[in-house]
């Protein structure tokens, strides 16, 4: 698309101008009779983002950005009053209130405010010039050394940090941190969003004892949208690592579960898992496995990729928990059930940054993560079929697991080897079938059997004369079991007494 058909888009019936109200103007470059406005739109909604909008998600929020360009500038009114000097930014902040492009005339009207200061100025700038071009910068824009001859270095430090770049905070970080404690997360996401590390200074004063504090007083709603855009952001590996380096992360946990059968039982994240399987600490590993599953769902919108993410940071959370670390005869650490204790450490981390509306599909890739694991093993089209049950009374889809299981299997080291080679194929057939076997589950629905044995049966063979949980629990086992099979009472009741030993009396 030419320059000329770009900039149409903005003028079209619906004009893309329409979305700056509310954008922000970032820089200016006025020389020779040139002038070049760097912009971006207001946050563009899921809404439009369905519609054909040139939009560019690589910042905090999707979003129009681009540079509008204005060959041979002719004439600028300042307040309709002409200006003849260079135009620069004058204040901190120039945020869009309304922009309208006619012909070669744009007229640009902004409201003006420095940070430390609570007054607002309103004032409207009309250029006019030869050409008027708008070019689109989709991905975030890298100077080059002759632009930077463009800019006015105001702090004596912003040119190193286009080659360098780094997160400062101007004047003391401690005094600015006390005066919004929100700040502190806002580094951190600016760190995931750009990619880039966080000044020495600044980052010691977030890891102060005094800094954490500040963060326990700040509502959980905005710890929890903070935490939100932090995993979002383009490098969300980057940011969480931060939370954890900080000590955020563990202050967050320690505030969820306290009260529960978790408090003073937990193991720190950074622990050696101790087991042939894994190589990596549990957050290494933790970060590696969210790390390749940004690959596998590029394509998914927003709200899923948030609810992936999640569920990549969440999945081994019960390993934490040191009732369940067992030795086995070799001396590795066994975490026998831990999904179970992950998935309800999910739901109290969640629940306590306010991310209630994320719990509910987090949670339950986090209960089923370990399956797919032990179907690439060698499942049963049984197997396979009890799962796409399960899953589609919770609503799960199996893409969606599987893709975890890949992310989880691909991160037991910092390199590939034969094994994780071998189980990725083995993954791949088990997609096959599982593909397969749902299209023949939706040709022929499986009939809903009724359990051989009833309750009573089962008290008397289990020798117990009380009802409950253990009942319902080993009926549904028996009701799956069945299926496809021609069993009778009498094996039955032999079946469910070797599987379910412990409830004999």
């Amino acid at each position: 698309m030419n320059q000329k058909e770009s900039l149409q888009e903005m003028v079209t019936s619906k004009p893309l101008t329409s979305y700056f109200h509310d954008g922000d103007l970032f820089s200016i470059v006025h020389e020779d009779g040139n002038l070049e406005l760097f912009m971006e739109s207001a946050e563009i909604s899921e809404e439009a983002l369905e519609e054909d909008i040139p939009i560019s998600k690589s910042g905090s929020f999707p979003a129009i950005r681009g540079k509008l360009c204005f060959r041979g500038v002719k004439k600028i009114l300042y307040n309709e009053n002409l200006f003849t000097g260079r135009l620069a930014k004058t204040h901190d902040s120039f945020t869009i209130f309304h922009l309208e492009i006619k012909k070669n005339v744009v007229e640009l009207q902004l409201i003006l405010q420095n940070f430390h200061e609570q007054d607002e100025e309103f004032c409207t700038i009309t250029i006019e010039a030869d050409i008027i071009d708008w070019k689109r910068t989709p991905e975030r824009h890298i100077f080059s050394s002759q632009e930077l001859t463009q800019f006015a270095d105001c702090f004596g430090r912003g040119f190193s940090d286009f080659t360098e770049p780094s997160l400062q905070i101007s004047e003391d970080p401690k005094i600015r941190f006390k005066e919004a404690p929100i700040r502190i997360l806002r580094v951190i996401r600016f760190a995931a969003i750009l990619g880039c590390e966080i000044d020495s200074i600044a980052w010691k004063a977030m890891q102060e004892p005094a800094s954490l504090q500040l963060l326990a007083n700040i509502p959980q709603e905005e710890l929890g949208d903070e935490f939100a855009l932090i995993v979002g952001a383009a490098f969300p590996d980057y940011g969480v690592k931060l939370l954890l380096d900080s000590g955020i992360m563990l202050q967050w946990m320690q505030a969820a579960i306290k009260g529960s059968v978790y408090e003073g039982l937990m193991s720190p994240w950074s622990m050696d898992q101790n087991s042939v399987y894994h190589e990596l600490t549990l957050e290494q590993h933790t970060l590696q496995v969210l790390k390749n599953s940004l690959s596998l769902h590029c394509d998914a919108p927003p709200e899923k990729k948030l609810v992936l993410r999640l569920t990549a940071i969440c999945h081994d959370l019960g390993k934490m928990y040191q009732p369940i670390q067992g030795r086995n005869e070799f001396g590795s650490t066994s975490y026998h059930g831990h999904e179970d204790h992950s998935a309800a450490l999910t739901e109290l981390l969640l629940k306590y940054l306010k991310l209630d509306r994320y719990i509910a599909p987090v949670k339950r890739l986090v209960q089923h993560h370990m399956r797919p694991h032990d179907l690439v093993k060698g499942g049963s089209s049984k197997g396979i079929r009890k799962l796409l049950r399960d899953l589609a009374e919770e609503g799960v889809q199996w893409v969606d697991l599987l893709n975890q299981a890949e992310a989880d299997a691909m991160a037991k080291s910092m390199k590939i080897g034969q094994e994780e080679r071998a189980y990725l194929v083995n993954l791949n057939l088990l997609r096959e079938k599982v593909a397969r076997i749902e299209q023949e589950m939706e040709k022929q629905p499986t009939p809903i059997e009724k359990p051989l044995l009833n309750g009573f049966q089962l008290m008397e063979a289990f020798n117990r004369h009380d009802s409950g949980q253990w009942i319902a629990e080993i009926l549904r086992w028996l009701q799956e079991q069945q299926l496809g099979t021609e069993i009778s009472q009498e094996e039955a009741v032999a079946i469910v007494k070797k599987q379910f030993p412990q409830y004999i009396k």
